[in-house]
């Protein structure tokens, strides 16, 4: 929050000059006051109104098929397939509406497709066969960004450490990696292996 210069002589008149009795007996001249005559209102600053929290955490989605605006999109923590849909221009006219559950939570780093009306669409489970996993001793950065929570960064920096440490021995290993800590392993452990 600003001050004028007449504000901020109104309110040291209020605070130190027992209120506007005082000044309505003399004409008073707004004059420049030196930096340190400005009084001070306890605590007000251009942050005003904020509580002072952490900005929310960030998440990347990648939202295709069936959507005006495909591509990626920076949506805060806690968002939601809809929240995603909108900053995408929303479902065109060819879209099967009731393919997603619009309201489920995001995760960074997925993907979501919007399919066409009768199109056939693949079932997504929990479970992710061994052969559909990813070894990530051999993915390229490409395959590595399609990991739950991994997006082009990440997949870079797992790349990195495995050429600087000959790769992985376990799963587990990808925690050594810079940036992928227990709650980001735990998103995509189930989508790894290691050959």
């Amino acid at each position: 929050m600003k001050l004028t210069k007449k504000m901020m002589i109104l309110c040291c008149a209020l605070l130190y000059g027992g209120g506007l009795a005082g000044c309505a007996a003399t004409q008073t001249e707004f004059v420049e006051a030196p930096p340190s005559a400005v009084c001070s209102l306890s605590g007000l600053t251009e942050a005003d109104g904020k509580d002072g929290a952490d900005p929310p955490e960030e998440l990347f989605v990648y939202v295709c098929g069936e959507v005006k605006r495909p591509g990626v999109y920076r949506l805060s923590d806690g968002a939601r397939v809809y929240e995603a849909l909108e900053e995408a221009g929303g479902l065109t006219e060819a879209a099967e509406d009731t393919a997603l559950n619009q309201a489920r939570l995001l995760e960074d780093g997925e993907e979501i497709r919007v399919p066409a009306k009768g199109e056939v669409v693949k079932p997504q489970t929990d479970e992710v066969s061994r052969e559909d996993k990813i070894n990530i001793n051999t993915a390229d950065a490409a395959q590595l960004a399609t990991l739950n929570g991994i997006g082009p960064s990440r997949a870079e920096a797992i790349i990195a450490w495995r050429e600087a440490n000959g790769g992985f021995s376990t799963p587990e290993d990808l925690k050594k990696v810079d940036g992928i800590a227990d709650k980001t392993f735990d998103k995509l452990k189930d989508q790894i292996v290691v050959r």
